[in-house]
């Protein structure tokens, strides 16, 4: 029987960056990382969404370093191919990050939807007029729809 998991929140000492970045990108890491983790609250956070979102921002930082840096100095990217592969890379991985909020975002407002319209049904249901039922019901379809819903 295999061990368990430890929590996910032991995954921080990942969640580092190399002495040879500059402090401000060190600061910057750190913000776009509370932001990702933030934007994800939502998901169920595997040990693969929690690195996902610490690649996008080690890889941000590196990206912006290296352009930085001037063109034909040591580290700086080599040519424009490049730098647009890089880029290339960089968006791949946040394709995925998005692709994943908007499916729980797609879950979550259907799943309040259901349970709105649970609510309201139940409610409706109480009232013993029918005439009454009938015109909230017609009130409250109209405005759900002028909202979108």
């Amino acid at each position: 029987m295999a061990e368990s998991l430890e929590p996910l929140d032991d995954l921080d000492e990942v969640f580092t960056l190399p002495d040879n970045v500059p402090e401000k990108w060190k600061g910057v890491y750190e913000v776009l990382v509370v932001r990702l983790r933030r934007e994800a609250a939502m998901l169920s956070m595997s040990t693969i969404n929690l690195l996902l979102i610490e690649r996008i921002a080690y890889n941000y930082v590196v990206l912006r370093t290296k352009e930085a840096i001037p063109a034909g100095s040591q580290g700086a990217f080599s040519h424009a191919t490049q730098q647009k592969e890089f880029n290339s890379f960089w968006l791949a991985m946040t394709q995925e990050f998005n692709r994943q909020t908007r499916q729980v975002d797609a879950q979550f407002r259907e799943n309040t939807l259901k349970a709105v319209a649970k609510a309201v049904r139940s409610v409706l249901a109480d009232i013993p007029d029918t005439d009454l039922r009938s015109q909230l019901t017609d009130r409250l379809a109209h405005e759900f729809e002028e909202v979108g819903l």
